[in-house]
């Protein structure tokens, strides 16, 4: 693919294994971790240029930050909790809401100041839950952000996020990515994603729906979904993968076991000449 045309690449690499494919093509090599010094900020505005209007930028980001605190809270969100996140994502946008240039993006840290000013007692539980990722050894995604997305080919490197940013993590990495795709189709340019450990991110209900959610959106815009796992059996546990194979136009497999098959063949209606 990167030799037979410009069409954008992106690799989902949940054990840092494209490094050195990156560095040999030119690409660019995101490494989520603590020590990398590479951040990547949730609320950039970059993604304004390719929506149809602040409304559905806004909307977009409340959505974006609905499912950041589903990952950091240690409890469902009510619908209390919702409309103070959506009130604290009006308000570090208000500039765009009064048709102003922002030069300067907002952060979490913006975030997290405009929610401890509101007067809900929920709101205090809800600044509480984010400090983690904004004051802590988590903030990862509180800075802005300083690595290029745009190249060619771009992997991001997931071994190095640990298990309380993961989820916040995948949420914010595929949030950037679906944006991208959509900014490359008005360009008319195809893009190629390709998830390496697929299991991975499809046994996390939150990773499985945006997953989900890219393999029925980005066709329309010209992207092309491969998702790469060794063993069938770790992507059927939920009807959310089940769903997304199906919708799959082209499936390749290898040697697989008799059980694997089985679990294959009943999923997707194979006959006995197929599978042999």
């Amino acid at each position: 693919v990167f030799l037979s045309g410009d069409d954008e690449i992106i690799v989902i690499d949940p054990m840092n294994e494209y490094k050195d494919i990156a560095d040999y093509v030119g690409g660019q090599f995101i490494d989520f971790s603590s020590e990398s010094g590479h951040y990547i900020n949730p609320l950039d505005i970059d993604t304004l240029a390719y929506l149809p209007s602040v409304k559905a930028f806004i909307a977009d980001k409340t959505e974006l930050m609905l499912g950041v605190f589903s990952q950091v809270s240690d409890h469902e969100i009510t619908a209390q909790d919702k409309s103070l996140i959506g009130r604290c994502v009006n308000r570090i946008y208000e500039p765009l809401q009064q048709g102003k240039n922002m030069r300067t993006p907002p952060t979490l840290v913006d975030f997290y100041e405009v929610m401890g000013r509101q007067p809900e007692p929920q709101a205090y539980q809800l600044q509480f839950a984010l400090e983690l990722f904004v004051k802590g050894a988590l903030d990862l995604f509180a800075h802005k952000s300083n690595v290029n997305r745009k190249g060619r080919f771009t992997v991001y490197g997931l071994s190095g996020l640990g298990r309380e940013q993961a989820g916040i993590g995948t949420l914010i990495m595929l949030e950037g990515i679906r944006s991208r795709i959509a900014e490359n189709a008005k360009r008319g340019r195809a893009t190629w994603l390709y998830v390496d450990e697929f299991h991975n991110l499809s046994r996390e209900e939150f990773s499985a729906g945006y997953l989900d959610k890219i393999w029925k959106e980005v066709r329309k815009l010209g992207g092309l979904c491969t998702g790469i796992t060794q063993n069938i059996a770790d992507i059927l546990r939920t009807k959310t993968v089940e769903t997304m194979l199906c919708n799959s136009e082209y499936i390749s497999l290898l040697k697989q076991s008799d059980i694997e098959i089985a679990i294959f063949s009943e999923i997707l209606g194979l006959s006995d000449n197929m599978l042999d």
